[in-house]
């Protein structure tokens, strides 16, 4: 909604969430790792914001067994028997219906619950009843389960670990690839633009026609800093500029030294490159009174890091345009065009498992002199705290 007033005292609330179902009769769709569930990044959907701002939603691809997803169950039809031992023995489930997400919660912990919303499925003679039920626990990982229960003649399921027995891995139902489910969490809106703003799911980077052979997709976040040092010992602090509305950093990859593009990082990546835009040093960020720019230096360096990526190296691959405004008063501003910088994995991601989650961390360092700051000067900022000399005394 352009144009739109804030509120007073406070502005409205914008914050989203969707679900899209996508139905292909004719190709199948696979997610990396034929995994069931994959969680995008922002290497899997492209933003338009027309100078506006978003926080990213949490967004999950899904291809499930039928509509229900993991709350899809099985259970016994007919009727139901006077014990565990027979419950285990009987008929196998073959009757399909929906359980909540407590439910599933209580069938993974084996606690306490009430089924009536089953009523019509299940006929109880007397007091109490066992059943045997199949269904996917609340794991971080979703497991297909069997397990044997008591249901009492209100429904109500009786809780312990001694009361829900016989539980066993079994054999999930089979997963329907005609459908793929997107559901996007907290698409929250900061500020809203001169134009619509769009979120563009690339299904090209996530959803395959058929299983992905040879390929491994990893879990690897990056930790980039973006800071600013006056000179080479100055303590770093982190530029203004990324909370300002204009910036952006999007990030694409490059598969076996092949180009650059937004696809998952896999243990065939070489490289990734990362590109920023909007960046601007002010007087805020220490940007010196008569600034000469041919002193300025860009640099990316790594932090501290595992060993998996020992062979890995950062490069400088476009340096930024330096336009300097109003160089001697307080709104003095140094304006940087569009720069990027690579990381180069070497064959550093080659050995790394797709069943851990990798961090690599790094520093964009924006250097106003390549000289030394005197000792002097630095504790004239940090300031002497206690009785010892100063360091520039030794």
């Amino acid at each position: 909604p352009r144009g739109r007033k804030n509120t007073v005292p406070s502005p409205p609330s914008d914050n989203y969430s969707y679900e899209i179902v996508i139905t292909d009769t004719t190709n199948d769709f696979h997610l990396p790792n034929e995994d069931n569930t994959f969680t995008l990044t922002d290497l899997n959907y492209t933003k338009t914001l027309n100078n506006g701002s978003i926080t990213d939603p949490v967004v999950t691809a899904e291809i499930r067994a039928n509509s229900d997803g993991f709350n899809i169950a099985e259970i016994q039809s007919g009727d139901l028997y006077a014990s565990h031992a027979l419950a285990e023995a009987g008929t196998e489930p073959n009757t399909t219906v929906a359980l909540t997400e407590l439910q599933r919660e209580a069938l993974t912990s084996k606690a306490s619950f009430n089924l009536s919303n089953l009523s019509s499925n299940i006929t109880i003679v007397g007091d109490s009843q066992f059943l045997k039920i199949k269904f996917f626990t609340t794991d971080e990982t979703p497991v297909y389960k069997s397990q044997t229960i008591e249901i009492l003649s209100d429904y109500s399921v009786v809780g312990g670990d001694e009361n829900q027995l016989n539980t066993t891995t079994v054999s999930a139902p089979a997963v329907d690839r005609e459908k793929l489910y997107l559901i996007g969490s907290n698409v929250l809106i900061d500020q809203w633009g001169n134009g619509d703003i769009t979120f563009m799911h690339d299904l090209d980077t996530f959803a395959f026609t058929s299983a992905q052979t040879g390929v491994t997709t990893l879990d690897l976040s990056f930790n980039i800093s973006e800071v600013v040092k006056k000179f080479v010992n100055s303590v770093s602090k982190g530029a203004g500029y990324t909370s300002n509305i204009g910036y952006s950093s999007s990030m694409e990859v490059s598969d076996n030294g092949g180009a650059y593009s937004k696809q998952n990082i896999t243990t065939t990546t070489s490289s990734v490159k990362i590109t920023i835009t909007g960046a601007f040093l002010v007087a805020e960020d220490g940007l010196p009174s008569g600034y000469t720019t041919s002193n300025y230096e860009l640099l990316f360096l790594p932090k501290l890091n595992d060993s998996n990526f020992a062979n890995t190296t950062l490069t400088v691959d476009s340096a930024p345009t330096l336009t300097l405004t109003d160089s001697s008063n307080v709104n003095r501003k140094l304006a940087l065009s569009s720069f990027s910088v690579i990381i180069d994995f070497a064959s550093d991601l080659s050995g790394l498992s797709a069943s851990n989650s990798y961090v690599y961390n790094a520093d964009i360092i924006h250097r106003f002199n390549n000289t030394y700051e005197s000792i002097e000067d630095v504790e004239e900022t940090l300031g002497n705290t206690g009785s010892a000399p100063g360091l520039a005394s030794y």
